[in-house]
């Protein structure tokens, strides 16, 4: 009997530590809600989406927003207001074409730039023409990541790998930040992984970055992770601001092989869409920093594809600057991005009707 209860104490002891970590954080935040406030249908018969991706953003004090539609190879323009659309660009490899467009940076309604991948350029757009071509990353051994960059004082700011030290594992030496001087071509990289990032292997080792262009801060939280970073351009250091982890979040544990076939089959794809949480956006709204997570569902398991009826979404509304307060809520649909103080989330993704609805977050 004696031994019985010895050998069930370590059991109980780490079901009472889960339960307690669970319960401390769930502590540490507060419940919100989203409130629709409206909409906007594509109404563009000729340059209609294909696969509008999230990471949607513009001038905050406008009606349009910018992106990248991979599938069609192009940036768009989206107005908001009225739901007229717009391709920017042609696809080629021509001084006023795109091969393989993979991120944009908005500096104004007028001016935007656009990475290509294929060519490894920088296309630097003035209204829908691009007016120079720059050089861009990859002889600098550094590999963009995520379809959204910044614009801040002739820099990009963007999401990066660092293939060096981030394929030989080597966390606490690879950077995922990139910021490339315009003027003289030159890029580095900044910024510090996050403590809490699992360390099974280079898969989705990058992070999704918000700018807070007046204070000099980039916010960044990793795809896989819960863990929000801050990075200040101004004295070039990194912390620690908010170690929240959601309450339905999943801590990676399968490790992805690229050697290994079966790795890129249905099967796995699925049962590793059930094995992790990760990041849909991060962005600035009011005076909050929100991430929004997503995360596959059961449904998953049975269904033929991979669409959005398969996946939670839920995320966190932190308190800015300090961090100090914590909102949770959920989501009825994939996130696109943001815009003013409104969250863009697909409602219906038919290409001939395709609606976005505009959701503030309420605080209770």
């Amino acid at each position: 009997m004696i031994r019985a209860v010895f050998l069930l104490l370590p059991v109980c002891l780490i079901c009472f530590t889960l339960i307690s970590c669970t319960s401390d954080q769930d502590s540490k935040t507060e419940t919100a809600g989203l409130v629709r406030t409206g909409e906007v249908v594509i109404n563009n018969s000729i340059d209609q989406p294909e696969s509008i991706v999230k990471g949607m953003y513009g001038p905050a004090a406008d009606s349009l927003v910018f992106g990248m539609d991979l599938r069609r190879k192009l940036p768009y323009r989206l107005n908001l207001s009225n739901g007229e659309f717009t391709f920017l660009g042609a696809s080629g490899r021509g001084p006023q074409e795109l091969t393989l467009p993979s991120q944009i940076a908005v500096k104004s309604n007028d001016e935007l730039f656009v990475y290509d991948t294929a060519l490894d350029q920088i296309s630097h757009f003035k209204g829908e023409h691009i007016a120079e071509k720059k050089p861009g990353y990859l002889e600098q051994g550094i590999w963009l990541r995520h379809t959204r960059g910044f614009y801040r004082d002739g820099m990009l700011i963007t999401s990066a790998k660092e293939p060096v030290h981030l394929n030989a594992l080597r966390f606490d030496r690879a950077r995922p930040v990139a910021i490339m001087n315009l003027e003289t071509g030159e890029a580095e990289q900044v910024g510090e992984f996050s403590p809490t990032l699992d360390k099974l292997d280079s898969f989705l080792k990058y992070p999704y970055l918000a700018l807070d262009d007046e204070n000099g801060l980039i916010y960044y939280v990793f795809n896989t992770d819960h863990t929000v970073m801050r990075y200040s351009l101004e004295s070039d250091q990194s912390d620690v601001v908010s170690d929240i982890r959601p309450s339905t979040f999943r801590t990676r544990t399968m490790p992805f092989d690229h050697n290994n076939p079966y790795h890129f089959s249905q099967q796995f794809s699925r049962k590793l869409a059930m094995d992790l949480t990760r990041v849909s956006d991060v962005g600035i709204v009011n005076d909050f920093l929100v991430v929004v997570w997503h995360h596959a569902n059961e449904a998953i398991m049975e269904s033929a594809y991979f669409d959005s009826q398969n996946y939670d979404h839920f995320g966190i509304a932190y308190s800015l600057p300090d961090f100090d307060r914590a909102w949770q809520f959920s989501l009825p649909g994939p996130l696109l991005g943001f815009w003013n103080d409104h969250l863009l989330i697909e409602e219906n993704d038919d290409v001939m009707e395709y609606t976005i609805g505009f959701y503030n977050i309420r605080f209770r």
